[in-house]
Parts: structure tokens; sequence; C-alpha cells
């Protein structure tokens, strides 16, 4: 989740930054947070896409958070924005700019974490990350950048969009487990699961990645498998 966070009293920008790194510890959800001490700052370097989320102030000397709000809704409808401030006076206006929240100063911990709570009920489950022991290391990776899971033996082979191959000495019901809710993931044939974001198509033996990798598919299953993957491409 690509997070800016806009506020001329660096006080208040430092603790939402730890607010939300913390939710992010807490949840294992991949963040980036960049700060800005005002709304020009922001739009000079601002491109649709840039980010998900904008957590905005609204009283900022030079551009205020509605100002700078509706000439970031000129080039992007998705980014959503967080109002902060100390006064629900423009809440009006925020309402205009398509605000998806309105926080009140003195922020605290319980309110950004709902918050984020409720953006990520919002938005694509992509920024989870799966955190695993390799050795004695920690080994942490994005699901959304896991292009298949495979077993072998005692360990799991988990290949990236990168190109990188891991193996984790792990069963693969427990990595299954872990991966369980996360609607992305598909089993095309006994101990291989496949993301299919990351699938360019099924023929009548196989399913093919878009960086390659092709898999055999259970052919008795195939019908399933295919309607499985024509659902989730269809959201």
């Amino acid at each position: 989740m690509k997070i800016a966070v806009i506020d001329d009293d660096i006080i208040i920008l430092k603790i939402i930054e730890n607010f939300i790194t913390k939710y992010a510890d807490e949840n294992n959800i991949a963040v980036t947070i960049d700060s800005f001490s005002g709304g020009m700052e922001f739009l000079e370097i601002f491109d649709k896409g840039s980010y998900d989320v904008v957590f905005m102030d609204v009283y900022m000397t030079e551009l205020n958070g509605v100002q700078t709000s509706l000439e970031l809704r000129k080039t992007d409808n998705d980014c959503r924005i967080v109002f902060i401030t100390a006064s629900d006076t423009h809440m009006l206006d925020a309402f205009s700019c398509h605000a998806f929240d309105y926080i009140m100063k003195p922020v605290s911990k319980e309110r950004i974490f709902k918050v984020m709570d409720e953006l990520l009920k919002t938005m694509p489950s992509a920024q989870r990350i799966l955190e695993l022991n390799k050795g004695k290391a920690k080994l942490r990776l994005s699901l959304s950048k896991i292009t298949s899971i495979l077993s072998s033996g005692h360990y799991v082979n988990i290949r990236t969009i990168g190109g990188e191959s891991y193996s984790i000495r792990m069963t693969f019901s427990d990595i299954m487990g872990m991966i369980a809710d996360d609607k992305r993931f598909l089993s095309v044939n006994k101990g291989i699961v496949v993301n299919m974001e990351h699938i360019s198509e099924i023929t009548d033996g196989a399913c093919i990645l878009a960086n390659g990798e092709s898999y055999p598919l259970k052919v008795r299953d195939k019908r399933a498998i295919l309607a499985v993957w024509e659902e989730f491409s269809a959201l």
C-alpha cells in the first residue's frame, strides 16, 4: 500500500507515520510512506496512481487540504483521501472531494487503526505479506509477487515474478493453511498452487503463467479449475 501523509505540523506528521507503520507491522501489510509538509510540495510530484491512500491535513498554509484534494481529483479518482483536522467545519467540502474518511485531532492510534481496517476492506489483498523461517533468517514475501508454490518432499518451493525461487523446509499443508483465506491461490494439480493474478492461459493440459512458468493441469478437474479462474478474472 502506497501512502502519502501531508501535514505542516511535523509532530503530527510523525505521529501518523508511526501509527501507520505500527499497524502495518502488526498486520503483515507492506506499506511505503512518503511525508509532505504542504499541498504544493505534494502536488509537484503527484501523478495518477502515485498513491493508494493520502492522509491529508485540512488546515495548511499556502494550499489547504481541500484545495489540494480538488487538484488531486483532476487526475486521480481512485486514490483514497483521509482528512485530518481539528474542526468539522469543512465536512461538506470533504465529501465534495469524495473523501474516504475524516479523522479529528488529536489523532489516536485507535482511530488510525480503524481507518486502516476500513481501507483494507476496500482494497485488493495484494499487499499481504507471507513471513517464513528460512534457516535462522526471516523471509518476508509479498503474496502479490508469488507466482506459484510447489510441494517438494519435506520442502516447499516458492517462485516469484522476479524469477526468484525459495526452498523452505515446511509441509505443503502448513503453507496452504497460511494462505487459505487468500482467494488468488488456486490448486491446479497435486502439490501445485498458482497465483491466478499471473495466469496467462489454461489449455487442455497445462496452466501457463505470464512469466512462462507452465504446470500440468489435473485433467479431470479442468472444468472446475477453469470456472474458478474465469470468475476471478471477471472481478
